[in-house]
């Protein structure tokens, strides 16, 4: 029981952090008070409850700033115009939509046993799933169904705990549809390994980059690369194809 109760002490303390980062990303504030207040509204019993779902990946932080910034934006209309307010509230949106066009585009999923093309659908951060990996849902308290992979961290707890909540899924056919996914790479620190590595990427596999974070130490390197694939053909080939590159030790897909 002590174990649990720290794991859970460990994980809420994990959700605030995650939440905390996300207000100051985009410049909002927000006390106890209007935490506790929004966690109500989100069907959450209390920001306790809330904070343990975001640090288990359960409940994604941007849904609560975006909550934040309608709520933000329903008083600014209903009260009079702040140029300065406005316009950064407008700012926040815009983005988050433009992030969200980037990177939540959804290929139709069956969802126990039915096709669902409109279904609120998300994909869970914890695990980043892709087309071709085994996965399930988990209805959210929002009515979002949160896709997981089988070998998620969260899976036992969510199949075994909270079975009533979960429900098959399987992906369909459907193309076009790219996703975040990342990268662990490792090889020599050699001048030029960088460059070779990014050009495998972009031109001969025609994969798009979204970050690059490189260190280096005793003549070794070790690498995120952050990108856009299809499905997980695709990343196993880009993982095989950089696995070739001349000085490079390893390539991981990113669980996390």
């Amino acid at each position: 029981r002590h174990w649990a109760n720290e794991k859970r002490r460990k994980t809420v303390e994990q959700g605030r952090e995650l939440i905390s980062k996300k207000l100051k990303k985009h410049k909002l504030e927000a006390s106890e008070t209007d935490v506790e207040r929004i966690a109500h509204r989100l069907r959450f019993p209390n920001a306790q409850q809330l904070f343990f779902e975001v640090g288990a990946g359960l409940y994604d932080a941007d849904e609560f700033v975006r909550y934040l910034v309608r709520r933000d934006a329903e008083a600014d209309e209903a009260a009079p115009p702040h140029a300065g307010a406005t316009a950064e509230a407008a700012q926040v949106r815009v983005h988050q939509r433009a992030e969200e066009a980037r990177e939540t585009g959804r290929p139709e999923l069956t969802i126990d046993g039915e096709t669902h093309a409109g279904l609120a659908v998300e994909y869970a951060t914890c695990c980043r799933p892709l087309p071709g990996d085994e996965v399930f849902g988990f209805v959210s308290r929002s009515g979002v169904v949160k896709i997981h992979r089988t070998s998620c961290k969260n899976a036992p707890q969510l199949l075994l705990d909270q079975a009533d909540r979960t429900v098959p899924v399987d992906w369909s056919r459907q193309r076009g549809v790219q996703f975040v996914t990342g990268l662990r790479i490792v090889g020599e620190d050699r001048v030029g390994v960088v460059s070779d590595v990014t050009s495998v990427i972009s031109k001969s596999l025609k994969t798009n980059i979204r970050s690059v974070q490189i260190e280096s130490e005793d003549g070794m390197f070790e690498g995120t690369l952050v990108l856009y694939v299809e499905d997980l053909g695709h990343l196993r080939n880009l993982i095989q194809r950089l696995g070739r590159v001349d000085g490079i030790y390893g390539v991981y897909r990113l669980e996390e």
